[in-house]
């Protein structure tokens, strides 16, 4: 299967040329085999009635999914929700209250949080965002984790989603630092931060994030950024300066950042806008798994509503890291590594397209299924594959992320983008300090 890569602005090059083609092998697979489990599961394909055009979710119960590991190594499975919404307590419609409910009985979504603008709260912004807190915490069940945040908006520096914040800052302050400054703060120790959809505004382009600005002081409460917005992925493949997509640039600059998706609801159809999720990897439903995987950057962001996906690479004491993991340079083969991609897609609807593993921000490999054949076999809604990169230090920077885009659909209109696997091949792990 030939590479293809992002061109160079300039030249129309590839930007990395140097890496040697590299290819995928496919094996189908069953869904007990996708999933590692023996336990009784639900039937492999939904009924025809269950798979109408629709955007709940539609995965697997709790308890099947608690027996069931689509990750090799440490078990995971997927548990899908959406973290940037919005209501009329800033620019949406319809209540907090609506929001938490509709996206536990409409949607049916595992997880989901309010993030209002607080700009919009002035003086009273304690008040708005305590009731926020109050109503996420009474919706709560045992199959729906409620969780709460914000969306700070800057007119010309950009909007971050923070999460599990002490308190709120509004975008008034003019300047960038001041925000960094109130996340360094003790009280908000526990706040996560998202790049809320980069380049999604024109009149901001130039200034957005300051081009994702660094600091080392942050780089463990950045965990995301997101790359699907309102169903849209394509316009996020080429970053501010035209080359490699915005996630990589963000990366290059030193964040530790993961890939999200948002449905960013302004209009009361809170999960059911539209198919977008970010699927966490879970061991079992908890907060407490949540906001692990959340620091871990073990999620994907996904425009398929039920698609079970990892990304792994196994390391020289043959255990496996996962999507969001650092590998470092002693924990790495000498020769080369091998990287597992599974998919397990519950309601046998959407038909897999194309997978591609992206380097440094540059499609290196790709593999495209066969079209579909009348009288033919069937494309199988569960699969694995496996990628063996060479490593050859003369080649590779030190420092790379290594992640997945998987398409689906006849106009490949679902996709799939894995957080990065993390490769460090001059740190070692005793002396890493993430």
């Amino acid at each position: 299967m030939a590479t293809h890569h992002i061109p160079d602005a300039d030249t129309g090059e590839p930007a990395w040329p140097q890496i040697p083609e590299l290819s995928f092998s496919f094996q189908p697979l069953t869904q007990q085999e996708a999933l590692q489990t023996t336990a009784p599961l639900v039937a492999p394909c939904l009924k025809p009635e269950a798979r109408e055009p629709d955007v709940r979710n539609v995965q697997q119960t709790l308890d099947h999914r608690e027996q069931t590991s689509i990750n090799l190594g440490e078990r995971r499975a997927a548990y899908f929700g959406t973290l940037h919404s919005h209501t009329a307590a800033s620019d949406g419609k319809g209540s907090v209250e609506d929001a938490y409910r509709d996206a536990r009985e409409k949607a049916h979504l595992d997880f989901f949080a309010v993030t209002d603008h607080p700009e919009y709260w002035l003086l009273q912004d304690r008040e708005a965002y305590a009731h926020q807190k109050q109503v996420a915490a009474a919706s709560e069940r045992p199959d729906y984790i409620p969780l709460v945040g914000f969306e700070y908006s800057h007119p010309s520096l950009g909007h971050y989603v923070v999460l599990n914040s002490d308190g709120v800052h509004q975008g008034f302050d003019g300047n960038l630092q001041t925000f960094y400054d109130w996340l360094k703060r003790p009280e908000q120790k526990n706040a996560l931060v998202m790049f809320a959809h980069p380049g999604f505004h024109d009149y901001r382009f130039a200034y957005e994030f300051k081009h994702f600005r660094f600091d080392p002081a942050l780089k463990a409460k950045f965990v995301g950024l997101e790359v699907i917005h309102w169903s849209e992925y394509l316009r996020y493949f080429r970053g501010y300066f035209g080359v490699i997509p915005y996630i990589d640039e963000a990366i290059r600059q030193g964040w530790w950042v993961g890939a999200a998706a948002s449905q960013d609801v302004h209009y009361g159809n809170w999960g059911t806008r539209d198919p977008s999720r970010i699927a966490m990897l879970l061991p079992h439903l908890s907060r407490e798994a949540i906001d692990e995987a959340l620091r871990r950057r073990h999620f994907y962001a996904t425009s398929n509503r039920d698609l079970q996906f990892a990304v792994n690479a196994k390391r020289r004491d043959q255990s496996w890291a996962m999507m969001g993991d650092h590998v470092y340079g002693d924990e790495i083969p000498t020769d080369q590594v091998e990287i597992q991609v599974r998919y397990y897609d519950h309601d046998c609807v959407e038909r897999p397209y194309r997978l591609e593993a992206v380097l440094d921000g540059n499609v290196v490999a790709t593999y495209d299924f066969p079209p579909p054949v009348s009288g033919g076999p069937a494309i199988s809604n569960a699969g694995t594959f496996t990628l063996r990169l060479p490593l050859d230090r003369r080649r590779l920077p030190p420092r790379f992320p290594l992640y997945m885009r998987f398409y689906q659909g006849d106009d490949h209109e679902t996709f799939t983008e894995s957080s990065a696997l993390f490769f460090d091949l001059v740190t070692k792990a005793k002396d890493a300090q993430d």
